[in-house]
């Protein structure tokens, strides 16, 4: 799955900059993805045009940042006002960040 689209909210946990960065798509290669794990959580979830991606927020991130996410490399993209970088994304697996994610998602609130 390849995802573009450009940051419209952030929110950070208390956990070591864990957080869930809210994207407005502009391409996906799926129109949907919301898979379930036994253990842990996906890294991100796509619906309506929306998505959501879990993981360390570092405080260069900003909102109007673009990004671009390639899921079968495990790597986020970033094009920022202040920063140009990648990271790695992965199964979310800590309880508190899992928790984090249930409480903030805006996909958990119907």
């Amino acid at each position: 799955m390849v995802l573009g689209g450009t940051v419209s909210d952030i929110k950070r946990s208390d956990n070591h900059s864990f957080g869930i960065l809210t994207i407005d798509v502009l391409h996906s290669t799926v129109e949907e993805f919301s898979q379930k794990l036994k253990q842990g959580i996906y890294p991100y979830q796509i619906r309506d045009k929306k998505a959501e991606i879990y993981l360390p927020i570092y405080i260069e991130r900003q909102i109007g940042d673009h990004i671009q996410l390639v899921s079968d490399k495990q790597i986020i993209y970033y094009k920022g006002k202040k920063t140009e970088d990648k990271t790695e994304v992965y199964i979310i697996t800590n309880p508190s960040d899992v928790n984090f994610v249930k409480e903030n998602s805006t996909f958990n609130k119907h």
